[in-house]
């Protein structure tokens, strides 16, 4: 099993993406108000008419993608 210490050491850190992460956690704090963890209200984003998608992983595994499937099948979108 890895240690914290080595999984944080390959990591990117999330506010300087030209530094290693050295697990200081400013990354877990609200940008409106530094004294509270961030809870994901999204107030940080004003009005503003976009969001964002952060894809960890693909699944290409058709077993296991359909965990995560609703109650219908989704449609192939390639062909195999």
């Amino acid at each position: 099993m890895k240690k914290r210490a080595d999984i944080v050491a390959n990591k990117i850190c999330q506010l300087d993406e030209r530094k290693i992460c050295d697990d200081c956690k400013e990354c877990l704090y609200c940008d409106l108000d530094p004294e509270k963890l961030c809870n994901d209200c999204c107030k940080c984003l004003d009005e503003a008419d976009y969001r964002a998608i952060k894809i960890i992983r693909v699944i290409t595994d058709e077993k296991e993608a359909a965990k995560y499937r609703k109650s219908r099948p989704a449609k192939r979108l390639f062909r195999q």
